[in-house]
Parts: C-alpha cells; sequence; structure tokens
C-alpha cells in the first residue's frame, strides 16, 4: 500500500468519525477513483464500527455490511448505541425503559401496549412478508447455487427496477415481495437450469420512510422507519391510540386522499383479516377520538367497553364480548342511558329479538347489563319426611304421587300412611295443603289420591314417632356420666345407674335417692304431678346397693341424686424434702392433718436436721413462703406452728450447720465477712465483738438483724438506755448495716434588702385595700 493510499485511508475515517455529513454514491465513486478499494474501506468501516467511534452513514449499505438489530436482547450497549440515522426506527434514539401506558378504556387500546410486541427498528436484516410492496431504495440479495453459482445484491433505483448483467433490466417498484420473487426466478430461469440450480431471493435493506402520526395517540409525531413496517407497527412506536382514542376508526392518508383504514376488532376477530397496511414516504397515521363507546357488564365472555360502528348495536357488542354465558338471563337484557338530562333503564326482551331477526339501537355511553338467571330450582318436586330417600327430584310431564315414591325408594319403615299433605304454590305464591291418604295411593294406583304434580310440589309424609311423647329422667350427682335418659316401660334405678357409667367412689357410704314430679299410670299413659321424694337407699362400701333397691321401677321425669360423701377428699400430695428419715412425697390422709402427722409417717428427724432451718412453702392461692417452728409443731400437738397442711405444700430440713456468718460494717476490714463456731445461749452482740472485731463507726447498731436458716429475720430491740440483740441458733447469719449518711444543705445568705422589698410591696398593697374599703363605707 503506498502512502497517498494510506493518507487518502486517514483522511476519509476522520471525516466520518467527525460525523459532518452522510457519504452518498457519489462521494463513494470518488474515492474509488482515487485508488481507494472497497475491501480497504470495508475494513475500516468495520473496525471503527466496532469501536463506536463513527455511525453508519449509509456507505456501510452500499458495501454489504451487516450490522445488528437493536431489538436483539442478545446485543451488547455499545451496539445499541451504533444507531443510524437511516436504519433507525425513530429519529430519535429510543429510551432505554419503556414509558408505562394505562390500562386501555376501551377494548383493543392494550393491543398496542402490549410490550412482548416488537417494530422493526433497523432497516437491515429484515423479514419481509410476501405482500411487502417494493420501492425505490429498497435492497435485493440474489443467490445461485447447483450447477451454476451467483451472488449479487441491487438496490432498486429511481426508475423502478434491476439492472442484472446477463438477464437485463426487471422492473419492480410497486410489485408485492412475493410477485417480485415470482418474476426474478422467471427471468433467471432462462438461463440457468432449474432442476439441478437453487435460487434464493432476499430482501437485506428496507428503504427509509417518514411516517406521520397525529390525532389521539400518546406520542405524536413524524416517525422514520423501515418500510418493512406496517402501520401496524407504527402505532406501536408512537404507545398506539390513548384513552379517547378510537381502535375502529383509524385512517392512513396519503397526499390528502384517505387510502385505507385500519380496524383493530376486524384483526381481533377475525382469523382471515390482518393489518398488513404498508405505508409510503409522507403518509399520515389519523387516530380520531373514539365515538359510540358502549359497555356490558354481568354474564359475557368478556366484560369491558366497546368502541361500535354506525352500523352496530346490541347485537354487535354481544358479539364483541364474547357472547353471554350459560348462566345468562336473556329474556331481559338492561341499558342503563343518558336521555333527556336524566339517566333512565330500558328492558330488553334479547330473546326476542333474536326471533324478530331484529337489533336494539345502542347510543353513546349506553351501559348493557346482562343479567344472571336465578338460583331458584325449576322443574322439582320435593320429597320430604319419612321417605327412605327425602330430597329435590326432577318433575317429567304428567308425573303422579306414585312415581315420585318410586324414585325416592318408598316409604321409610316408620311412616305414617293414613295422611300426609301435598303442598302446592298458588299463583301469589302462597302456600295451600292437600290431604293425601297414602294407604290409598300404595293400594290402588287409579286412587283419587295419586294426584298429577306440578312445578314446586311437595310431598310431607309424617312418622308414626311424630305422634308419641318421649319421656326423660335425669340422672346426677356422684355418678361417671350424669345425663338424661329416655324413659321406657320397666325402666329400674339399676339400669339408669348403669347407663350412666356407675357410682363413682365418692359416693361410698352415701345414698341415693329418687325425687318424683310425675305420677304415672302405664295403663291410661296419664300422669298426675306430685313433688316427693319416694324412694331413698344407702350405697355400700363396695358402691352397690340392693338387690330391692336395683329393682326399683322408675316413672317418667324422676331424677335420681347419688350424693357424695362428705368425709370424701380427693388424694393429694405434699413434698417432704431434706432430714428425714424417708423423704419424698405423701397422700394427705385427711383434712386435717398435720405438719408433725407427716413427719411421723416420714420416720422422724434425722439426727443431722435442723429444726430451726426448716422452712414450708405453699403453692395453694400463691400464698408462698410460711414461717414454722419445726421444733414446737413435733413437740407440741396443738401448737400453733403445727400447721394443717393443703396439697402442693413442700417442706424443707436442712442439715444442721454449726457456723454463725457475720457480714456488714464490722472490724473485719479484710473480708467485711466471717464465720465462727456456734455456741449456746450467745446473741448477736457477742458473736460481733468476740469474732468480727465489733462495732467500726459506721454501724448502725440499732438495726442489726439475724436471718434464721428457716429464712425468719428478727432485728434488734432498742430500748433507749440497752439493746437487746436477736439470739443465735446455728446456721443463723448477723448483719450489720451502716448508718445512713445525712447530707447537710448548705445555708444561703438571706438577702435582707429583697426580704424588705417584698414586705413594703405587701404592706402598700394591704393599706391601699384598706383606703378603699373606708370610702366605700
Amino acid at each position: 500500500m503506498t502512502k497517498i493510499k494510506i493518507l487518502l485511508l486517514l483522511a476519509f475515517i476522520i471525516i466520518v468519525s467527525c460525523n459532518i455529513i452522510a457519504q452518498t454514491n457519489e462521494e463513494l465513486n470518488k474515492l474509488k477513483s482515487m485508488g481507494v478499494t472497497d475491501d480497504m474501506i470495508k475494513k475500516a468501516m468495520q473496525q471503527k464500527s466496532q469501536n463506536n467511534t463513527i455511525p453508519d452513514t449509509g456507505i456501510l449499505k452500499n458495501l454489504n455490511i451487516q450490522k445488528p438489530l437493536i431489538n436483539d436482547k442478545k446485543a451488547t450497549t455499545s451496539q445499541k448505541a451504533d444507531t443510524s440515522k437511516t436504519d433507525s426506527l425513530l429519529t430519535k434514539e429510543p429510551p432505554e425503559k419503556k414509558p408505562k401506558y394505562p390500562k386501555g378504556r376501551i377494548f383493543g387500546q392494550d393491543l398496542f401496549r402490549n410490550e412482548n410486541l416488537s417494530i422493526y427498528e433497523r432497516a437491515r436484516e429484515v423479514i419481509a412478508p410476501p405482500n411487502y410492496i417494493l420501492g425505490v431504495g429498497d435492497e435485493i440479495s440474489i443467490s445461485v447455487w447447483g450447477m451454476a453459482e451467483y451472488s449479487d445484491v441491487f438496490t432498486i433505483n429511481e426508475t423502478g427496477s434491476i439492472n442484472m448483467k446477463q438477464v437485463g433490466r426487471i422492473y419492480l417498484k410497486g410489485l408485492t415481495f412475493e410477485r417480485a420473487k415470482a418474476l426474478i426466478r422467471s427471468k433467471l430461469n432462462q438461463f440457468i437450469d432449474k432442476s439441478s440450480t437453487h435460487c434464493d431471493i432476499t430482501l437485506t435493506y428496507s428503504r427509509v420512510i417518514t411516517v406521520n402520526i397525529v390525532g389521539e395517540v400518546f406520542n405524536p409525531g413524524s416517525y422514520r422507519l423501515a418500510a418493512v413496517n406496517t402501520a401496524f407497527n407504527a402505532l406501536i412506536a408512537s404507545g398506539g391510540p390513548n384513552q379517547e382514542g378510537s381502535v375502529r376508526n383509524i385512517y392512513i392518508k396519503r397526499n390528502g386522499v384517505i387510502v385505507d383504514s385500519l380496524d383493530v376488532y376486524k384483526f381481533l376477530m377475525n382469523k382471515e383479516y390482518n393489518l398488513d397496511i404498508f405505508l409510503q414516504n409522507n403518509d399520515y397515521i389519523i387516530v380520531p377520538l373514539a365515538k359510540r363507546i358502549a359497555k356490558i357488564n354481568g354474564c359475557v365472555r368478556r366484560p369491558h367497553t366497546y368502541e361500535l360502528k354506525p352500523n352496530e348495536n346490541l347485537k354487535s357488542l354481544i358479539e364483541y364480548a364474547g357472547g353471554v354465558t350459560s348462566s345468562a338471563y336473556t329474556k331481559n337484557i338492561q341499558v342503563r342511558r343518558y336521555n333527556d338530562n336524566q339517566y333512565i333503564i330500558l328492558d330488553i326482551k334479547y330473546d326476542s329479538l333474536i326471533k324478530a331477526h331484529s337489533d336494539f339501537e345502542i347510543n353513546e355511553e349506553d351501559s348493557v347489563n346482562v343479567n344472571k338467571v336465578p338460583n331458584t330450582l325449576m322443574n322439582t318436586v320435593k320429597a320430604n319426611g319419612s321417605f327412605k330417600i327425602p330430597g329435590n327430584y326432577e318433575l317429567k310431564p304428567n308425573e303422579r304421587i306414585t312415581d315420585l315414591l318410586k324414585r325416592t325408594e318408598g316409604l321409610a319403615f316408620d311412616a305414617y300412611t293414613d295422611n300426609a299433605y301435598l303442598i302446592r304454590l298458588n299463583e301469589d305464591m302462597s302456600k295451600y295443603y292437600i290431604p293425601i291418604n297414602l294407604t290409598s295411593v300404595l293400594s290402588d294406583v287409579n286412587s283419587k289420591d295419586n294426584l298429577v304434580l306440578k312445578d314446586f310440589d311437595e310431598l310431607n309424609v309424617l312418622s308414626k314417632n311424630d305422634f308419641k311423647d318421649e319421656f326423660l329422667v335425669t340422672v346426677t350427682g356422684a355418678v361417671r356420666t350424669p345425663k338424661e335418659i329416655k324413659y321406657g316401660n320397666s325402666l329400674t334405678l339399676k339400669d339408669a345407674l348403669y347407663m350412666c357409667g356407675g357410682i363413682k367412689q365418692q359416693a361410698e357410704l352415701s345414698r341415693v335417692e329418687v325425687s318424683r314430679v310425675l305420677d304415672f299410670d302405664k295403663k291410661i299413659k296419664q300422669t298426675t304431678p306430685i313433688r316427693s321424694i319416694v324412694y331413698t337407699v344407702e350405697v355400700k362400701k363396695d358402691l352397690s346397693i340392693s338387690k330391692d333397691a336395683e329393682n326399683f321401677l322408675l316413672n317418667p321425669y324422676d331424677i335420681v341424686f347419688v350424693r357424695s360423701n362428705p368425709d370424701f377428699e380427693i388424694p393429694k400430695l405434699i413434698r417432704l424434702e431434706g432430714e428425714v428419715k424417708y423423704p419424698g412425697e405423701y397422700n394427705i390422709m385427711s383434712k386435717d392433718e398435720k405438719l408433725s402427722d407427716v413427719i411421723k409417717r416420714a420416720g422422724g428427724l434425722t439426727k443431722y436436721a435442723s429444726e430451726n432451718g426448716a422452712s414450708m412453702y405453699r403453692k395453694w392461692d400463691n400464698i408462698g413462703n410460711i414461717y414454722i417452728d419445726l421444733k414446737k409443731a413435733i413437740n407440741r400437738q396443738k401448737s400453733k406452728y403445727n400447721i394443717v397442711l393443703y396439697g402442693g405444700d413442700s417442706i424443707t430440713i436442712p442439715k444442721t450447720l454449726d457456723l454463725v456468718n457475720i457480714s456488714g460494717a464490722i472490724n473485719d476490714v479484710e473480708n467485711k465477712t466471717v464465720s465462727a463456731p456456734y455456741f449456746n445461749n450467745k446473741r448477736a452482740k457477742d458473736y460481733i465483738i468476740n469474732f468480727a472485731g465489733g462495732f467500726n463507726e459506721n454501724s448502725d447498731r440499732r438495726h442489726t438483724s439475724v436471718v434464721y436458716p428457716n429464712g425468719i429475720t428478727k432485728g434488734t430491740r432498742d430500748f433507749g438506755i440497752f439493746r437487746v440483740y436477736p439470739k443465735i441458733v446455728k446456721g443463723a447469719k448477723i448483719k450489720v448495716p451502716m448508718k445512713e449518711v445525712i447530707v447537710k444543705k448548705e445555708r444561703t445568705p438571706v438577702d435582707w434588702n429583697t426580704v424588705i422589698e417584698k414586705l413594703t410591696v405587701k404592706a402598700t398593697a394591704l393599706l391601699t385595700l384598706f383606703l378603699i374599703i373606708k370610702n366605700i363605707k
């Protein structure tokens, strides 16, 4: 490569990088005439295009350099930025995020707001449909392979043709892509053997046109897009009709004349209809305001608001809504509309309209409601009462009562057949009763009582049990399952107790009483009111009663009371822990069992037991800790400390501790606590002086206390002249508190000037008040 060629190539790259002006075919030819080859330009443009330093200015088209579509999900960010002025759908770069549009008010508007629909945003690498109309600027690739090989790319020129060397000029402008391919193949077949040679014809570049979209769309304006896009695609780019925009009357205007229209409903409802309306340069897409908007609700498959054309009315509206459902009540469809400043309702007999091949005119903003069929079952009769299978049944023409009996599998065993009732509705929906003798019907099908049934008839058959009185016997008290028992002849006291699960343990040595409120005469089956205890029997230790009592016959409404033994107690446990011979849980034997009794049952105290340290805790009623003196409780049966026990009580008897602990404000500076051996008949003061170094200057002697092993605390008694300190027992703890530190407040010096000033003010006020009162008098 010569230096001149390199300089020329660099000059070309700089011109393109600055994006001064798009290169035309003439400039490209000038570069070629200067010695720059196509391969050199192609390599340079490919390198710069990959680096995103220059946009596509149209030269790539002529050099057949393919670029990715902007809507390719695999395209990188740098590839998206490489947008050709001529290949882009829009004149401006589309935003990264698609705008969010509201849900369409009119059925069909949401079709343009579907994010899954795509458009051809690039003129290159498009797939042309068969009905695409070719025009000047479209680029066609022709490839032949097999016995003959040929490949070339042609652009339809201003004359509307392409020029092939062997074939000559072929006019393609205005032809559909499918027709153009057929024409090219027919020309090529004159020179090749079509049996051994294949031909492929594709549209590699679609011309770019300007389309103006105006009217009720979200984004009106002028759009540059590939001509392979249809009017529908162009509307997608603009966001489609807005909330007020029409979806039925979208017009395409060319050179001031309407050349075509777009009806979305035809596309949605008619499989043979398509939206492939191709546009020409400077075409206008006009979306006017939607007219004749009507809403339909209720039992239709697609309730929504629809736009109707002038020749469309109620039938069309229902058809667009997908038709009525199987539950729709079509005898009366209601239409609400505005009329003469009033909001009125109209009842439309839709079934009659269909039969008459008529229709009902829909006005602007009408609201149609298709009601649901009432849930009331029609053509039904009901079998109620003593049937084997009662319930609702289908009524068939001329069916009689015997037919209904067969379908219910007949009457139940307790059916009362002498008198049944057929309940029938009058025209005003009131009921009347027809007596039926079922005995006659069952014996003779031709009986006058075997009536023909009508809609909503209800046959009621009574039960023999409906005519019987049901008596009860009540058993209550100390039985396992107190209950009311159905009375029957020969019901004995034993039977009643047995049916209640028998007598409970707490009934031992008690009694059973039978209270009678009615005297029942079995011969005439009548009762006489009385109120008395008619029978009393004792309960034995084995929870049985005498044989005579077992066979005592009961009457209706008798009440059996099984009394509880007043001395019976449900077993209650206490827990005994520590220094007894047999610690553990013990059952309270009687209501008055005491502390000493359970100690005795536990084998008494061990030789290590600390009587002074015994403690007791009561769960019952959340009482908590109880002070006890175990020594007194054991030695004196009537001692107040010999407490009656409750279930859940816990008694703990610790091991004897031969030490006494001293702590607090003592002179043993090192530990502030010390322990000493136990000595008989010593008080707290003796231990403090002899073993803790005595009281110190901070000791509060008056409040010295002793905590005994059982948790009880005793304090020092101060008589002024002398103090009596608590006695010490084994395991006791002596507490010497510190004196409270009294902080004296500093006296604030008196400001006599302020005091005199305040007194003067008060004296002046009093004197003034006195003079006022005197003048008033």
